[in-house]
């Protein structure tokens, strides 16, 4: 097993925190059991460090939940919002138009069998590839052409999910025409509300983040890996979260809060076209993996389901 103080010394040096006792000492209270000072425990303490989480956890808080009495350390319960028959279907980043050609209809296929009374799309609506600090890619078409291919293929997505009522988060792709824009120094004012460039019907929503029974639905630019530390996710957004922006990684990954409640982290995939030239960048990196997630039974269930 790796020293933890040496893993503690290596991630917190990466993450620019020198202090790395600290993060040793903090790691050891947060689980006191051997697994604990693995690299994954090292790595969670010195993110929490970078992202500026208080730190070390009072002593309560860090003792191994298996040491505590199992009456406070209950099923997380539905709040008093939620509702048991809701249940959420989350589709992942669609990268428009350079989507899988049958995403859309697994999309509708899977909803329909599991019940879906709501939807949210976790972000990147559409890839906006020519529209990057990257630059053009002279192989890829222009990006008015690119708009009008999105347009088309959005039109397609809101008629088959016409029966639900819908949420685009906004996720970074969704942003570089607004982050291009401010490097190049214009105001939000002589700018074009994404609404309208996307065309989008009047029952559909757009949000950077939204919160339904309890869970927050955000792209997940800047959360984290959903492997690495899922509780630490969960500690971030302060309850269940639902995520996309990892297209190689599809699942859900349950954790106790702090108080002991149980919670969960989804990552809901994507919807991309691999061999699109676009996703030239990933690519190389781990090829995506196609699915959606189910929110259910008031917010306190997850499910991720891949597209064979």
């Amino acid at each position: 097993m790796i020293s933890p103080r040496y893993s503690a010394a290596r991630f917190a040096t990466a993450y620019g925190w020198p202090e790395y006792g600290r993060w040793v000492e903090a790691a050891r209270r947060w689980g006191g059991t051997s697994h604990c000072w693995s690299r994954a425990a090292a790595r969670a303490a010195a993110r929490a460090a970078a992202y500026g989480r208080p730190w070390p956890p009072e002593p309560d808080d860090a003792r191994p939940l298996l040491d505590r009495d199992p009456d406070v350390n209950p099923e997380s319960p539905p709040s008093p919002e939620s509702d048991p028959a809701r249940v959420v279907g989350v589709v992942g980043d669609t990268h428009l138009p350079y989507h899988h050609p049958d995403y859309l209809g697994f999309i509708v296929d899977t909803f329909r069998a599991r019940g879906v009374t709501e939807v949210v799309h976790i972000g990147d609506w559409w890839d906006w590839g020519q529209v990057s600090r990257y630059g053009v890619d002279p192989d890829l078409p222009s990006a008015a052409d690119e708009i009008e291919a999105a347009l088309a293929a959005s039109r397609e997505w809101y008629a088959a999910l016409a029966a639900w009522p819908v949420t685009v988060v906004v996720g970074n792709h969704d942003a570089r025409v607004a982050r291009t824009a401010a490097r190049a120094g214009l105001p939000g004012t002589a700018m074009r509300d994404l609404r309208e460039v996307y065309s989008l019907p009047a029952s559909w929503a757009l949000a950077p983040r939204v919160e339904v029974d309890d869970v927050v639905y955000l792209h997940g630019e800047g959360l984290g890996g959903p492997r690495s530390a899922p509780a630490l996710a969960i500690e971030r957004v302060g309850g269940s979260v639902a995520a996309g922006h990892w297209h190689a990684l599809g699942g859900a990954w349950y954790s106790r809060d702090r108080r002991g409640a149980l919670r969960w982290r989804l990552a809901a995939g994507c919807g991309i076209d691999s061999s699109a030239r676009a996703y030239d960048y990933g690519r190389a990196a781990a090829p995506p993996v196609l699915g959606c997630g189910v929110v259910s039974e008031g917010g306190r269930r997850a499910d991720f389901v891949p597209m064979l």
